[in-house]
């Protein structure tokens, strides 16, 4: 349940992180809550799913869920890299490709997550 509501908040956040890309041409304070919320979340998800690969019962899947955790956290570090580096330069397009690329890399390790538990 939980890891169903954090994804919920993930797509919901990376949607409009998405919207405001195409919409607009600056990047302001709206734009740094959207990145930072979506990392807030993503670190939230990555350290309570740690903490439930650490129990013992979850041995059989412990060893892929750490690498998906792993990429997770990775994909977070650039997503608030670049979010950060679009504020500052918000007219490139190609920083627009990666920021957008690294938020759905963030989605596809979600997902991987939940097929992992499921």
């Amino acid at each position: 349940v939980f890891l169903e509501k954090q994804t919920d908040s993930i797509v919901q956040a990376i949607q409009s992180l998405l919207y405001a890309m195409r919409q607009s041409t600056s990047f302001g304070q709206d734009f740094k809550d959207t990145v930072s919320g979506i990392t807030t979340i993503v670190d939230n998800l990555v350290t309570v799913s740690r903490r439930t690969l650490a129990k013992p019962s979850a041995s059989d899947f412990r060893t892929r869920g750490e690498l998906i955790l792993q990429d997770l956290a990775q994909a977070n570090e650039k997503l608030e890299e670049l979010g950060e580096s679009m504020v500052n330069s918000p007219q490139s397009k190609s920083l627009k490709q990666r920021l957008a690329s690294s938020s759905y890399e963030i989605a596809k390790y979600v997902k991987e997550l939940i097929s992992l538990i499921e």
